[in-house]
């Protein structure tokens, strides 16, 4: 994870061996959000239709789904409270 300010990017390996010419194929992408924000991303998803998993990973809570292109996008907050 790198970060500045309010903002950071968690990078996570690719798995297995893949031959690409160029370039670094990015499979998952996590953003953090306030818990406002988890909340309204959630309706969103369900009012779009769009399927998702939620995990309570304790310290954090955090959904993911697909994008339209295949990659796993993870939405995270660290407020877990509710």
């Amino acid at each position: 994870m790198v970060g500045i300010g309010d903002t950071s990017v968690a990078f996570f390996p690719t798995e297995g061996k893949i031959k690409l010419p160029v370039g670094l194929p990015i499979r998952h992408l996590a953003f953090r959000v306030d818990r406002a924000n988890f909340t309204a991303a959630q309706l969103t998803l369900e009012e779009k239709g769009i399927e998702f998993e939620f995990q309570d990973h304790k310290v954090v809570h955090a959904i993911y789904f697909y994008d339209p292109d295949g990659h796993l996008i993870e939405l995270t907050t660290y407020d877990p409270s509710g």
